[in-house]
């Protein structure tokens, strides 16, 4: 799990607006979660300065995240990183 910031505002009823941590920013239409785990939303928006970017998050429900709240994402690792190693691992090896 990685958090993504800490929720800014809402507008209406379903969309979520977070300040993100530059450093790590989200990957778009990634899964959104509250600290206990709960399922928030998804990620459709990235926007704002390169050091303080925002995101838009479109809620599953009413949205009940309170301001200032860290919200996380279930950090996913690259999976084409190992398959990409496995087909050169292929190529050397009829090659030689």
């Amino acid at each position: 799990m990685r958090s993504i910031g800490d929720a800014f505002c809402t507008i209406g009823t379903r969309l979520l607006i977070v300040r993100c941590n530059s450093a790590h920013l989200p990957r778009l239409y990634s899964e959104v979660t509250d600290q206990r785990l709960n399922p928030i939303g998804k990620i459709v928006d990235i926007f704002g300065n390169i050091e303080s970017p925002y995101s838009t998050i479109v809620c599953n429900d009413k949205c009940r995240i309170h301001t200032g709240e860290k919200l996380y994402m279930k950090f996913e690792g690259r999976k084409d990183a190992r398959s990409r190693k496995s087909k050169n691992a292929a190529i050397r090896k009829g090659s030689a």
